[in-house]
Order: C-alpha cells, then structure tokens, then sequence
C-alpha cells in the first residue's frame, strides 16, 4: 500500500520550510544538480528542458531557491557581475542531492496511484 501523504522523511533528508510545491523543488534541484547556476539561468533550463510547455514564474523560482537554501538542500555563492552588481549562484549540496533522489522517488508514487484515475481519451 503506497502511503504517499504520510511518507516518513528519511534520515539525513532535509525537510523545506514552508510551502515548495514537489514540481517546482524537482525542477529547480535538477537544474541544479550538474552544476551551480543563478535564478535567471535556472528559469531558463527549466523552460528549455520543458519544450516551452512549462514556465516557472519569478517570485515562484526564487521563494523556492530561498526555501531550499533554508534547509540546507541549496548553498548559494557570489559570482561575476552583471549590470554592476554580483550574482548570487546556488549550488546543491549532499544533503539537496538526497532531498532530490527522495522527492523524485514520491513523484513515481505519486504518477502511479495519480494514473489510476486518469482516463484515456
């Protein structure tokens, strides 16, 4: 029996503050995971990775960088300027890379007892 709503966090996972829907914190932790990029960037993977079917608002991107960074699934870093002023980069850390292989392993459960529902045509 798959009890996707009450999962135990694992061990040594981190837990995100607040509200971080599982789409976003997937998107934005695998933009992530091959190497440290800043908000812009990450928006644009997402939206090239997606074939232009999806694109992660601003204040949505970021709220979730922030929460992410919170529970140390994110560190973030300074970098090049641009326009005078320097670039915040983020990069996943171990426990992110956890957080990341647990939530991707909740989203397969979740399509799963999801596409019982679903009909065809």
């Amino acid at each position: 029996m798959l009890g996707i709503a009450s999962r135990a966090p694992e061990a040594d996972v981190p837990t995100v503050p607040g509200t971080v829907p599982l789409l976003d914190l997937l998107l934005v932790l695998d933009s992530l995971l091959d190497e440290p990029s800043y908000g812009y960037a990450v928006s644009k993977r997402i939206e090239v990775r997606a074939g232009g079917q999806y694109e992660i608002k601003e204040t949505t991107l970021y709220a979730a960088m922030r929460r992410l960074e919170q529970s140390g699934a994110l560190e973030s870093f300074r970098g090049a300027e641009s326009a005078g002023r320097p670039r915040t980069y983020y990069r996943v850390t171990e426990a992110g890379a956890r957080l990341y292989r647990n939530k991707c392993a909740e989203w397969h459960e979740t399509v799963e007892v999801v596409g019982r529902f679903v009909r065809e045509g």
